[in-house]
């Protein structure tokens, strides 16, 4: 299939260096298309690197956003000895991409197989982490989903924002005539309608996941397909089956 044939894909999220979309996707036969429609920043940085400076008050950590990797990844950069102490506790990851990130930089992580933040809460109290508190690393935008299973769960956590997610107001689509639009947050979904209206066309829509599916459908969308697992295989294995003659 020649780049011409191949159906164009955007993915609202902002590329990495080396993207594990973009080379499976073109791998796959699709001509992927990232529009970041979601701009982060950090907060709370001094709170933060206080919370690290006391590994002795938490039992491990909580991520559900590789924002949150990042973050970590550019402390380690700064200060490897600051994390050293967190590699020995058990933290917890939503889904492989974002597992396999914190279990390079050195963390000890359950999670990989969890795709979402419920099926995140079934590993977290299957472990039943007992005495002190799970350090909950979270955006502005988190969902109340895991933190309430938790705390039902008698599981102890605490909560920290470490950074803030808001839509982008200069999203501009690129000039291809996408034949899949994939949204990977619900967050993501605000800027969705914006994209869709600069269209001339109407594409199909793909969730990362059943939560962003959701949002999708609340805010009334049609889902054409969602990825069983939130990883670039997972949502090229939604696509197909959506499109069973896109090879």
């Amino acid at each position: 299939m020649t780049s011409e044939t191949a159906p164009v894909v955007y993915l609202l999220r902002r590329p990495r260096e080396v993207d594990p979309y973009e080379d499976a996707l073109s791998t796959a036969g699709y001509q992927p298309v990232h529009l970041p429609v979601l701009e982060f920043s950090y907060v709370n940085e001094p709170r933060f690197h206080e919370f690290l400076k006391s590994p002795g008050s938490f039992g491990g950590l909580i991520v559900t956003s590789p924002r949150v990797v990042d973050l970590l990844k550019t402390i380690k950069e700064r200060d490897p000895q600051l994390l050293a102490p967190w590699f020995k506790k058990q933290s917890y990851a939503v889904g492989p991409s974002t597992s396999g990130r914190l279990t390079t930089l050195g963390f000890d992580v359950r999670g990989s197989n969890a795709g979402n933040a419920e099926e995140l809460s079934r590993v977290i109290i299957a472990a039943r982490p007992s005495g002190r508190p799970l350090l909950f690393l979270c955006g502005n935008r988190r969902r109340e989903m895991l933190p309430k299973a938790l705390t039902r769960a008698g599981v102890a956590w605490q909560e920290l924002q470490v950074y803030r997610t808001d839509v982008s107001d200069s999203i501009v689509p690129a000039d291809e005539r996408p034949g899949w639009v994939v949204c990977f947050s619900p967050s993501g979904v605000e800027g969705l309608t914006q994209i869709l209206d600069s269209l001339a066309h109407t594409p199909r829509i793909a969730a990362i996941g059943p939560t962003t599916a959701q949002a999708l459908r609340v805010e009334g969308f049609t889902v054409h397909a969602v990825a069983h697992e939130p990883s670039a295989e997972g949502v090229i294995r939604a696509l197909q089956r959506a499109e069973p003659t896109i090879r």
